[in-house]
């Protein structure tokens, strides 16, 4: 982004513009561009760091100064949502149309959707989050039609991004909204799984087991998820705001990779076991190439699972390729002299 923007402020004067653009990059100051000048927009100072907040943010700015019709030329889902949200919160009159990106430039009336679909716009915004979006995982199945059936329901999710609100309400909350998306009225989301597993098992012509992606997550996956999807919402409910909430993204379902400067999502927290012992060792994969467990075929490696000797591939430490497998010397099993174990524990959790 650096680079373009540069690139932008030191070519733009070799071009012949015939309107303004404003370059908003690393400097919360963003810069107009004319064919004639460059000038800084105080006015538009930003510390929001999405470029779909930054988006809402300036057509609000114009929608304020009294510009009667305003494009968004945008194919994201979340500027669309965050666009309808925005424009009932801050009861705007101006003409908004949303504009593809693509050939046919579909466009979409942003005033108009809103009256028609007025009573689920409130829970909109916490609704995409929670659903799945480009920084949520969605749950498997639950497809946005499904969600806005339980908007429209009557499920709430008014906690969801409000930076006063607790974590614990605000995953009891989401466990109510998304329980009903599976269809229980279960309090607790490894309830809503065990109650999801035995519908699936009773069948009467029932061949074989249902693949466990199917079932809904246990609660404390599902916590670490609803974590991300409140930073997210956080994010957005501050897009009228030049500064992002006071949130630290490692106390909200993410963990700092070092090496790679990056935020990686956390599963399920640190010392929760991924299943207890005795059911890891029922699961086994039959990976029996000359290099084996190195992708997703792996049932132990798709399962998030180590290999055991169980396997086809005898979890040996030459052959296996399961990152899986990995252990800390103080996870490592401890052997008496009789070469019996004393001790087993589960690998680290990552």
């Amino acid at each position: 982004i650096d680079l373009i923007c540069a690139e932008l402020l030191n070519k733009v004067h070799d071009t012949n513009l015939t309107h303004k653009l404003v370059v908003t990059g690393k400097d919360p100051i963003p810069v107009e561009i004319t064919s004639e000048t460059t000038t800084e927009r105080h006015d538009l100072l930003t510390h929001q760091e999405e470029a779909d907040v930054i988006i809402v943010q300036q057509m609000a700015m114009l929608a304020f100064s009294g510009t009667e019709a305003i494009s968004v030329v945008s194919d994201d889902t979340d500027v669309f949502i965050l666009l309808l949200h925005f424009y009932a919160e801050l009861g705007l009159s101006c003409c908004l149309i949303m504009e593809s990106t693509g050939s046919d430039r579909t466009l979409i009336d942003i005033p108009a959707t809103l009256e028609k679909h007025s009573e689920m716009i409130p829970n909109l915004l916490a609704m995409h989050c929670l659903s799945g979006c480009d920084t949520v995982g969605q749950m498997y199945g639950i497809w946005k039609g499904t969600a806005l059936k339980a908007v429209m329901a009557g499920y709430s999710l008014s906690k969801l991004g409000c930076v006063d609100a607790t974590i614990v309400d605000v995953v009891s909350e989401a466990t109510l909204f998304m329980g009903h998306c599976f269809g229980s009225n279960k309090e607790d989301m490894s309830d809503v799984r065990v109650e999801m597993w035995a519908k699936m098992m009773s069948k009467k012509r029932l061949t074989s087991a249902s693949e466990l992606k199917t079932l809904p997550p246990t609660s404390e996956a599902f916590a670490q998820n609803v974590r991300r999807a409140h930073f997210q919402a956080a994010i957005w409910r501050s897009a009228m705001s030049p500064h992002p909430p006071d949130m630290d993204a490692t106390q909200y379902g993410w963990s700092k990779n070092e090496d790679s400067k990056t935020l990686v999502p956390v599963t399920i927290p640190s010392g929760v076991p991924l299943a207890p012992l005795y059911i890891l060792e029922m699961i086994k994969c039959g990976c029996s190439s000359q290099d084996p467990c190195r992708n997703a075929r792996c049932r132990c490696d798709a399962a998030h699972l180590p290999c055991t000797f169980f396997c086809a591939c005898h979890s040996g430490p030459h052959a296996c390729n399961n990152s899986f497998n990995r252990q800390s010397p103080e996870n490592e099993e401890i052997e008496d002299d009789n070469g019996n174990n004393e001790e087993e524990s589960l690998p680290e959790q990552f």
